[in-house]
Order: C-alpha cells, then structure tokens, then sequence
C-alpha cells in the first residue's frame, strides 16, 4: 500500500512565519503532523512565493509573500513537495520565484508547476514511490503568475497541452496526479465547465484530481472509480475574508494506492 497525503493551500504569514522559520513542526501542523509525516510522499500548495526582498509586482488584487526561511517549515515537517502553479506564484516577479525554487532546492523539497519558462513550468515531478511511477501535474488558471516561452510563472491550464502530456506520460508511469488551481473562490461546487474538464481528463488516465484555491472545502465525485476534488479549502492561510466562515474549514485528500489500482 502507498500513500499519498496532499495539504491545501499554504501561505506561511502573520503570526505562524515565525513557526515556519524556526522549523518548528509540532506548532505549525499539531494533531496533523503523525498523518503527514507517516506518508509515504506528502506535499501542498505553497500559494506565495518565499523572497529575501520585496519586489511585488503591479497587480490586482492581494500580493503574498513569505520569507525563503520559512522552507524550513516545511523541510521539518516531513513536506517533500511543493505545487508552483497558482495566481500568486509571480507576485514579486522573475526575481521572487527565483529565490523560491533556490530556497526549495537547498532544502532537498521537490517542487513543480512553475519555472523559469513554459517549458519548465509544464513538466510534472516524476516520483517511483513504493516501487510505482507517479506523476505529479500542476497548473493554474490564466492570470497574472502565467509563465510564458521565455519568461518566469506558473503552467497554464491549456486542456490541449495537458491532454498531449497525459497521453504521452500515460505510456511510462503506473499513476498520474493532477493538481489544478482553479475555479471560484469562497465557492463550494464546480463550474459546468470545470467539471466537465474533469471528468475528461479522467477519462483520458489520471488517477486523482484536487482542484485547489477556493479557500473552502468543496465537494467531490467518483468517475470510474477515480476521484475528484473540486476544493480542498485553506491549509494554514491567515489572509482572511470577513464574514466568511468557510475560510476556516479545509481537509487533506490521502490517497491509497495497492498494485496498480487507486484505492
């Protein structure tokens, strides 16, 4: 059996960065933790990128960011990977996504969904857990973090693009995962456009689907035996909306897989 425990979206400020520069595990996941470290390959979102200085870009709507010591956080915590493809990837530009994937190597943490150009940014982190191949996908709805032929950001969801890499990475792996960040924020359902995406993807070989950046846990469905998750909701998040509860509320997604079938 191998399993795979994926977190929501993380943005480590206020007054957990501390926790997340010293290291300290045990504060920041509490009770969450043993589920985290007893997988098998554990990984989130990370929805800011980690900088040494600002440099934010001109944008609409919040800018995030957190310090690149902060990795330590999630170095200690037993964290292995990262999803780059969110809105927020690019908030301080070329110059903060460099310094994150730099504080991300140093740490031995994977990381995939972004890069220096689209090339990049479109390849999946190929993991053999358990003796099983999985690739792991990440891309983001087109917005200011995009990644483009020469220039830094996140992969884009292009359904053509996305279905030639599963159609190629289908022949080689035993299980493909997709983290998708996308939808409407602070609401709990998918689009009809978005859950027919979906279900055709799933249809075209991956195994899961974990739609990410709703800040609220949504709901999921079952296609042919594989599931999709239209909103896990925050992980550790402290950037809040008023008089929106739903905020609060998130869950991980563990994922079990036996032989060559999801369980």
């Amino acid at each position: 059996m191998t399993r795979i425990i994926i977190g929501g979206d993380i943005c480590p400020t206020g007054a957990i960065e501390e926790a997340f520069k010293q290291g300290a595990s045990e504060l920041i996941f509490n009770d969450l933790l043993p589920l985290i470290k007893q997988a098998d390959f554990s990984l989130i979102n990370l929805e800011c990128p980690l900088i040494r200085e600002p440099s934010p870009i001109d944008k609409d709507g919040l800018v995030l960011s957190a310090s690149d010591k902060c990795v330590n956080g999630f170095k200690n915590s037993n964290i292995q990977a990262v999803n780059l493809a969110n809105n927020h990837s690019l908030d301080h530009g070329e110059q903060g996504l460099s310094v994150t994937l730099e504080a991300l190597n140093k740490s031995d943490i994977y990381w995939f969904g972004a890069g220096k150009n689209l090339k990049e940014a479109s390849k999946p982190l190929i993991k053999t857990i358990k003796e099983s191949s999985f690739g792991f996908f990440g891309m983001a709805d087109y917005e200011f973090s995009i990644a483009g032929k020469n220039s830094w950001g996140a992969n884009p969801l292009d359904i053509i693009d996305i279905t030639q890499s599963i159609r190629e990475y289908r022949k080689k792996l035993d299980h493909i995962i997709i983290l998708l960040h996308g939808g409407k924020e602070y609401y709990h359902y998918p689009s009809p456009k978005l859950q027919k995406m979906c279900r055709f993807l799933i249809k075209e070989g991956v195994d899961a689907i974990i739609c990410q950046h709703s800040h609220c846990a949504g709901s999921y469905e079952i296609v042919d035996g594989k599931p999709i998750i239209y909103g896990q909701g925050n992980l550790i998040f402290e950037r809040i909306r008023r008089n929106n509860e739903s905020q609060f509320n998130g869950f991980l997604v563990q994922l079990e897989f036996q032989d060559s079938e999801i369980m």
